[in-house]
């Protein structure tokens, strides 16, 4: 157990080593965030970013922790048998989350996902491969998995689209502006509500304008839930 910069205390459940929840009790929630950080990064990381938006919103956050620090083990533009297997380890993981949030009484619309990086990547595939449902989803520097997002074989989703914030840099080495282009033109395609921004700059983070455009994507989304 511990305390986060702003003073609440962040409560790990369960296998401390697999997940940390922190920010507005269960009982007060009025949504739950799921926050899926990036290679070699943290949960603790993911709450440090979210924490404030999340009592602000009144949302749960629950941050998963990867085995090893990561959630796949090559670059995310890798051949997807590659990547596969700790792929899909992955988002059984974040989906055993969002049951979990149902199981405590929270529709799908007040659910919602956000990553960074290969946190990022992984919100992406949770919400285009026919996982249970979940209300909004956030990829702060993420894109479609494999070598050509736009040559991945994806069947439209059914339903009203999903609001989803796609953030970047222009310049992040990591993600180039065409791979993020190919991705924006993928996750419309398949339906989603995408709103996206490339910010100026080459720094691999989670900018605080990315932060806001995500509060606001999220106030919106659960004023109307």
């Amino acid at each position: 157990m511990g305390s986060s910069a702003s003073g609440l205390r962040v409560m790990p459940v369960a296998d401390e080593a697999d997940l940390v929840e922190a920010a507005t009790p269960w009982r007060a929630a009025k949504g739950v965030l799921v926050a899926v950080h990036g290679r070699d990064r943290s949960p603790e990381e993911m709450v440090g970013l979210l924490e404030g938006l999340a009592v602000r919103q009144r949302l749960r956050l629950l941050a998963p922790r990867a085995p090893g620090g990561t959630w796949y083990p090559d670059r995310f533009f890798s051949p997807l048998e590659v990547n596969g297997a700790g792929r899909d380890a992955a988002l059984d993981r974040i989906e055993s989350l969002v049951r979990m949030a149902a199981s405590r009484g929270f529709s799908a619309q007040r659910i919602a996902l956000a990553g960074f990086s290969q946190g990022g990547c992984l919100t992406i595939e949770y919400v285009l491969g026919g996982r249970a449902s979940i209300g909004a989803a956030i990829a702060f520097t993420g894109a479609v998995m494999g070598p050509d997002p736009a040559a991945r074989s994806i069947a439209p989703l059914t339903g009203p689209g999903t609001p989803l914030l796609l953030t970047g840099a222009r310049e992040d080495p990591w993600l180039p502006e065409g791979t993020f282009r190919a991705t924006e033109g993928v996750l419309r395609r398949a339906g989603l509500d995408v709103r996206s921004h490339l910010f100026e700059g080459a720094a691999h983070i989670v900018r605080p304008g990315e932060l806001s455009l995500a509060e606001d994507l999220l106030k919106g989304h659960y004023a109307g839930a």
